[in-house]
């Protein structure tokens, strides 16, 4: 009796979950979202339906009712259309907040958040929907005025990687309705834009804003075009991306943009410009069976951005290794200089009076030998390339040397401290001497000196080393001038300058010098010889001591100082506050 009444039972609970008669199931489509994610069949009863009944899920059962996605499309071309004729007349309203060529779903699109929150990682997932991305430019660049934005920015833009030119820069973003730009001119303008808030201190809810924006369009864009503009637009925002995570000392994020740069300049050939000998056009993708090619520069202009944003991008990642990995020398092919016909840039207004038929006899291609060590005739992003080539080549081989990871006979590292040495002393005779008073015309002037002063430092100890000979009293010159020259570049204008990130990489090289050999010194003076060091027995010990004493002391104010300017020193204060305890 009891059995028949428990089968009784089971019977009638599965007849409450019953389809009821006539009720068929839903077209792809019209399920709701669980039976959608779950790949099974839907009855659409509403408020919940049969599966989401007898399968409680975790999420509550849902019907996304509403237009076609082909009927949404519609409409917002409709509405796109009547804005446009609304600018055309004249009208003065305001700016809509839709982007113009992302249709907006009813169902409620994923936006942009304006919240203080950390940056998101470059592996986050970008809001999207069926068919494409879905970017919500919710801060609109002309209600936060651009062009004070761009013009704060631009000053200090070569300091950051800013290699486009700055007049047809201007126009692109001004002089334009943004409705009707393409999305890589958003992506860069929400980039200066960042930097600009960013250098200002002023509203670090914007800032966070702003780098949404510029995140989310670079994956926007890319599937967009092919057009050389549009490739050198998404090159200056990962370029401005890296430099602004480094300077946030987020290495990760920056070693991703700065990495996806030097992607692009290779697959679109930008290390492979030469005048003399042009190669082909290169294939770039074949759509809907169309090969696209890549196409030569419109104007001499447009070559300079091309040639200046190579070397920005190779010398950005130069500095990278410097900064992170001294003993890598991972640039791709491009570690051999025969892979590079790209020639050395120009000063950018330059290449306004310059023809681009007459342009193969006022540049030449890169040769260590020839043309690194003769910076007088060059502009400062070339001496500024130079000096980085000559730097990461010292750091590479003193680091290597340092932790004996260098597989060279004797005569070749005497070979390359020679090469290095010399390299060194014609750069040094070569360039422009400094000015007391470091205004910004010389400031990129000065970065150089110091570039230079630490490739000197990094050289010497190769020698000391191996037991070559010894500069210490010189290096420590050096290292005390780097700390000198970025202390007056930052109080030059009477309020805070902002500083390139790698100035961290240059300050902590040179505090780093003055620590070891303060240290070295002590040992000496104690009667304990130095690992791997040889010193004149004449040498005045106690008198280097307190000459160092005094040096480190104040390249210790110096960077404590620094550490409140520039937020990538503030993590390099750290590290060499705790070498100081370990070293007393």
């Amino acid at each position: 009796m009891s059995s028949d009444t428990g089968k009784s039972k089971r019977r009638r609970e599965r007849n409450i979950f019953k389809q009821p008669d006539g009720l068929k199931h839903l077209r792809r489509g019209k399920a709701c979202l669980n039976c959608r994610f779950l790949k099974i069949k839907c009855d659409g009863v509403k408020p919940t339906c049969g599966p989401c009944i007898r399968v409680p899920k975790d999420d509550p059962c849902e019907f996304t009712d509403g237009p076609s996605r082909t009927v949404m499309l519609q409409e917002n071309i409709a509405r796109l259309q009547a804005r446009v004729r609304e600018l055309e007349e004249g009208d003065s309203a305001r700016y809509s907040s839709s982007h113009p060529s992302t249709p907006s779903s009813s169902s409620g699109a994923d936006t942009v958040s304006n919240t203080n929150s950390p940056a998101p990682p470059p592996y986050q997932s970008y809001p999207h929907f069926e068919g494409g991305f879905l970017i919500n430019f919710s801060v609109d660049p002309l209600r936060v005025d651009a062009k004070t934005l761009v013009e704060e920015f631009l000053p200090h833009g070569p300091q950051f990687g800013f290699f486009l030119n700055a007049d047809r820069f201007r126009q692109s973003v001004l002089g334009q309705s943004l409705i009707t730009a393409p999305a890589s001119v958003k992506t860069v303008l929400s980039a200066v834009c960042l930097f600009a808030v960013h250098l200002s201190q002023d509203d670090e809810s914007r800032e966070a804003e702003f780098l949404r924006q510029a995140l989310y369009g670079l994956p926007l864009e890319m599937g967009n075009s092919f057009e050389p503009p549009r490739i050198m637009d998404i090159i200056q925002a990962r370029v401005l991306l890296a430099s602004y995570f480094l300077r946030k000392n987020q290495f990760f994020e920056s070693d991703y943009h700065i990495n996806n740069a030097v992607s692009l300049c290779v697959a679109y050939g930008l290390h492979k410009i030469s005048l003399l000998y042009p190669d082909p056009h290169k294939l770039l993708a074949v759509v809907d069976g169309k090969e696209i090619f890549s196409v030569p520069p419109k104007d001499s202009i447009e070559m300079g951005e091309r040639i200046s944003g190579f070397w920005t991008v190779f010398s950005m990642q130069r500095q990278m290794l410097v900064s992170r990995y001294p003993s890598s020398c991972a640039f791709g092919n491009l570690d051999s200089v025969d892979e590079v016909t790209t020639p050395w840039p120009l000063k950018m207004e330059d290449y306004a009076s310059i023809p681009l038929s007459s342009m193969a006899g006022q540049l030449s291609n890169l040769s260590l030998d020839n043309h690194v060590g003769t910076p007088r005739s060059s502009s400062e992003l070339a001496m500024y390339t130079k000096a980085t080539i000559i730097l990461h080549r010292a750091s590479y081989l003193s680091s290597k040397l340092e932790t004996n990871q260098l597989s060279m006979d004797s005569m070749t590292i005497f070979d390359e401290y020679m090469k290095l040495a010399d390299l060194i002393t014609q750069f040094q005779l070569a360039l422009k001497p400094l000015v007391p008073d470091i205004q910004s015309g010389s400031r990129t002037l000065a970065i150089i000196h110091s570039i230079i002063a630490c490739a000197y430092i990094n050289t010497q100890q190769i020698g000391t080393m191996c037991s070559l000979g010894e500069a210490a009293p010189a290096c420590a010159d050096a290292a005390l001038s780097v700390l000198q020259t970025y202390y007056t570049i930052s109080t030059s204008q009477g309020a805070p300058v902002p500083l390139n990130p790698f100035s961290s990489t240059l300050c902590s090289m040179a505090a780093k010098y003055l620590l070891q050999e303060r240290a070295r010194i002590r040992s000496l003076c104690a009667g304990i010889a130095w690992p791997n060091m040889e010193t004149s027995g004449s040498a005045d010990f106690a008198s280097q001591q307190t000459r160092l004493d005094a040096a480190v002391e104040e390249g210790k104010s110096i960077v404590m100082f620094l550490s409140t300017v520039c937020p990538s020193m503030s993590y390099s204060c750290e590290k060499l506050c705790q070498l100081h305890q370990q070293m007393l």
